[in-house]
């Protein structure tokens, strides 16, 4: 036993649990390879989606039908994402989220929060509607930038659920986690805009900051396991489950 009470088969355990957890994660292993390439192959992505696309017999003619919406961050989105993703194979997409940005993944994409800015805004879309929460100044300046160069619509959403106005009261309306008020406003208006071009019922000012009933039933229906998941599992116990991989995360998530 160890002085802390700990056996070494316990810990021989956990690591191969962590080893085991990691091994599933497609994201790590590619984060991994990625590291090891750098640059040299970042249109690659784009390329090989596109080929393997066509083999199995989806044509970009036929993407470009897809009512997307597309979001590139480091808060509140899945993978890597940004200029040189897979993802932004999508040519066409007319509502567009960058979420909140901070220093991850620097090896891949940069050292400054402006080169990360330059990768997340290489989503943007020529005369898409792209909405994004307040940032750094220097982030900004550069999604403004890749704006203009795109004659896209930028639009800041609000930093608070608290300026919003609500139809009835939300699960969410106490919530104090930073993260999770930021990602819900945007959420809100990135889905409030698509709906608006895709069902002439629902109206889009620039930033509309009344919350319908319909929207509330959304945010309260809405559950993403292993992201501010709390389980308890007897009277006395509970653990807090959260995927954040970044300083600023984690300390916004306690």
């Amino acid at each position: 036993m160890h002085a802390s009470g700990t056996s070494v088969a316990e810990k021989q355990n956990y690591e191969n649990a962590i080893a085991s957890l990691n091994s599933l994660q497609s994201n790590f292993s590619v984060l991994q390879a990625s590291v090891l390439r750098k640059h040299k192959d970042d249109c690659k992505h784009i390329n090989d989606t596109i080929k393997y696309l066509d083999r199995v017999g989806i044509s970009m003619k036929l993407l470009d039908t897809l009512p997307a919406i597309h979001v590139s961050g480091t808060k509140g989105k899945v993978g890597i994402g940004g200029r040189y993703d897979c993802t932004n194979v999508l040519r066409t997409t007319n509502t567009v989220g960058i979420t909140s940005l901070g220093l991850e993944h620097t090896k891949l994409l940069g050292n400054t929060l402006e080169e990360i800015a330059w990768q997340k805004a290489g989503i943007v879309k020529p005369a898409a509607d792209v909405f994004t929460v307040p940032q750094p100044s220097q982030c900004i300046e550069v999604i403004e930038q890749e704006c203009q160069r795109s004659k896209a619509n930028l639009h800041i959403v609000p930093a608070t659920l608290q300026e919003y106005s609500w139809a009835s009261k939300s699960s969410l309306m106490e919530e104090t986690s930073n993260i999770v008020g930021m990602n819900t406003s945007l959420a809100i208006q990135i889905a409030t805009n698509w709906m608006s071009k895709k069902h002439s019922e629902v109206t889009q000012n620039t930033v509309p900051l009344f919350v319908t009933e319909k929207t509330i039933h959304g945010i309260d229906s809405c559950f993403w396991p292993g992201r501010l998941q709390q389980i308890s599992y007897d009277s006395r116990k509970t653990l807090y489950l959260d995927a954040a991989h970044t300083v600023e995360t984690n300390t916004n998530d306690c």
